[in-house]
């Protein structure tokens, strides 16, 4: 991951937020939302709430199209499902 991180600046930050979450933002910074200084920083500290995992999809929804697999999954939890492994 150094090396690709070489070549792609900021590859292992992304990797690592994604794997795992971190608290909400200081109140501060919310304070600070709305302040286009702030605001990337914000939306940064924002996402950094989110995580991926791996979970089986239930038998239920085998042989339907991913779109709606990840409608129903979204409805029913308030999750994005972005991929599925075949």
């Amino acid at each position: 991951m150094l090396s690709k991180s070489c070549l792609c600046p900021g590859f292992v930050v992304l990797v690592t937020n994604l794997i795992k979450s971190s608290s909400d933002p200081a109140p501060e910074l919310e304070n600070k939302k709305e302040d286009p200084n702030f605001t990337w920083l914000y939306e940064y500290w924002n996402g950094k709430c989110f995580e991926i995992y791996r979970i089986p999809i239930p038998e239920c929804k085998l042989g339907l199209r991913f779109s709606d697999i990840a409608s129903d999954v979204y409805k029913d939890s308030n999750l994005l499902l972005f991929a599925i492994e075949v």
